[in-house]
């Protein structure tokens, strides 16, 4: 059983705010118990499951929210208690005489597509309730479904290495995901006891080696020259290629945006000014946006050289309201929950991926250049990291700028950079892609 904090987005209320509900998760089956606390999606904390100090009135609604999470708590555990009052004399009958809990207690009937099933079962979240069952299905048709959980050895660990060396060859990312899933299967196994603790397990090095995510000077280069001209062509919002190639900009402009903050964004968010350099007396125009990082709930302060995007921004915004989302991932008429969101991230992203790659190959064809390997939205938050690296950025400065945990030191003692010389430091990777 799993009791947790949620903002159930599937509510929203008049001013814009979702209320916050304890969730009772077992055996599959989930409930909810509403709390009278309720906040913005931007003020939300995925990570620590709490509200952010962005709300002025965070004390009190944590406190309150807190509140009633230790109530559910106890209340569970009072209906628990009862149910064992009144049924403890045929507990330890019905232990012995329960065949599922017979089974899981014999190691040589337990399989390990099963414990990755149960695994799945306690995940509150859906993706990684997804990942954990095609962990199971993956298993069961790599090894059989007779792959019992005390036969995890050194052997079984080197077969299984080479088994997803083997399927994904040609993905990088997939082979330490997979690693790590059945490291998790088995803590999960180890921690109910159905299995010993087992150490010394080794994974080739190889298997762990982080995926590539870097674009060369020269894809960026090209795909700024392929963005200009499909918005100088066309006096329309961007779709297709044209859109594909925009996003991508943008999100590198955007000192390396997530594509999911990226779909996040509304036209409002944007504000337009100048800085103004006090050594040279040079104002330099910008657009400014602040944002929290959905993943971490990080705030991030962007601030991006306003000329060389002008044309990018005028196409997006073009016969659209205030209120619209900067791009047309998501519908400002309609709410989304938790799993719908994913759907529509993933579907949008992917046809913008296939067509930008698309785009990449036939322009490498014609200019005889070689075509690159398929490149993603997220690729342009590595390349913002890798050109700034390339003008000596320091790396606590790179970090503030894309969003990154930050340590003590940097969050308490160091300055924040000025507009001023995000500014400067947007112009640089601008005009190292040929757009300033």
């Amino acid at each position: 059983m799993i009791i947790s904090k949620e903002l159930f987005t599937g509510k929203k209320f008049a001013d814009g705010s979702h209320p916050i509900a304890i969730r009772i998760c077992h055996n599959g089956r989930s409930t909810r118990i509403f709390t009278s606390v309720s906040c913005r999606r931007c003020d939300w904390n995925l990570h620590h499951l709490c509200i952010i100090g962005k709300d002025p009135d965070f004390k009190i609604k944590n406190e309150a929210v807190e509140t009633a999470f230790r109530r559910v708590s106890a209340g569970v555990q009072e209906h628990i208690d009862r149910c064992l009052d009144r049924d403890f004399d045929s507990l330890s009958e019905g232990l012995a005489t329960n065949s599922e809990i017979s089974c899981l207690r014999r190691l040589d009937e337990l399989t390990l597509a099963k414990v990755a099933e149960r695994k799945a079962v306690e995940c509150v979240r859906l993706n990684t309730r997804r990942g954990y069952e095609s962990f199971a299905r993956y298993v069961r048709a790599r090894f059989g479904d007779g792959l019992s959980i005390g036969d995890i050895d050194q052997n079984f660990i080197d077969r299984f290495a080479s088994a997803i060396e083997a399927d994904y060859s040609g993905h990088n990312a997939m082979r330490p995901l997979m690693v790590n899933r059945l490291k998790a299967v088995v803590r999960f196994a180890v921690a109910n006891g159905w299995l010993q603790c087992l150490r010394g397990f080794r994974f080739p090095k190889y298997v762990a080696v982080c995926r590539d995510r870097n674009c060369s000077r020269e894809e960026l280069l090209i795909l700024g020259k392929l963005a200009l001209r499909e918005t100088a062509t066309s006096s329309l919002p961007p779709k297709g290629k044209a859109l594909s190639l925009t996003v991508f900009l943008l999100c590198l402009a955007f000192q390396g945006i997530a594509p999911v903050d990226m779909a996040s964004l509304r036209i409002k968010d944007l504000t337009f000014g100048k800085v103004r350099d006090g050594k040279t007396g040079r104002a330099m125009e910008t657009v400014a946006v602040d944002i929290f990082r959905r993943k971490t709930g990080v705030p991030v302060h962007i601030v991006a050289y306003y000329p060389p995007i002008r044309s990018l921004l005028r196409q997006l915004m073009r016969g659209r309201t205030a209120n619209d989302f900067l791009i047309p991932c998501f519908d400002k008429a309609k709410t989304y929950t938790d799993s719908q969101r994913q759907n529509r991230l993933s579907n949008f992203f992917h046809k913008l991926t296939e067509s930008l790659n698309a785009c990449l190959r036939e322009e490498c064809r014609q200019t005889g250049l070689e075509p690159p390997a398929r490149i993603t939205y997220y690729y342009a938050r590595h390349a913002f990291c890798n050109l700034t690296d390339s003008l000596d950025i320091p790396h606590h400065l790179i970090r503030k700028l894309v969003g990154h945990r930050q340590t003590v030191l940097e969050r308490s003692y160091l300055r924040p950079p000025t507009d001023l010389e995000q500014a400067l430091v947007s112009q640089s990777v601008l005009s190292l892609i040929g757009l300033a």
